[in-house]
């Protein structure tokens, strides 16, 4: 008799424990995005290319030329170059490049001194 009560502390006790932490936290439901247009989507794609033209486009006249393309792949080149000799292995060939800053067309300077006296 002494046996059985026993099991049945342990077991109650056993029970108890796996209860004791509560009841299980519900699953937090997930927020289904509405679907884009076929409008929207054309807008997206359309800001994201003029993103990516604005960020080569060096002289900002609306397109990219052969030079700014290759200065502008020849900047990423460098960008990926880890240890700078000149030649990408293939681990820098597939890596990201670090982010190479924008270079712009040197823009004249006025002087206060230039300006005519109003």
């Amino acid at each position: 008799m002494k046996k059985i009560l026993f099991a049945g502390a342990i077991i109650l006790s056993l029970f108890g424990v796996v209860y004791s932490e509560g009841e299980p936290k519900p699953k937090p439901k997930k927020v289904k995005k509405p679907k884009m247009t076929k409008e929207e989507r054309a807008a997206m794609m359309q800001e994201k290319a003029e993103k990516a033209l604005k960020a080569v486009d060096t002289d900002e006249n609306g397109s990219v030329s052969l030079e700014e393309f290759l200065e502008w792949k020849k900047a990423e080149f460098t960008a990926k170059d880890a240890d700078g000799d000149a030649a990408l292995s293939a681990i820098e060939f597939v890596s990201k490049p670090k982010k190479a800053k924008k270079t712009k067309a040197p823009k004249e300077k006025k002087n206060k001194k230039d300006q005519p006296a109003e």
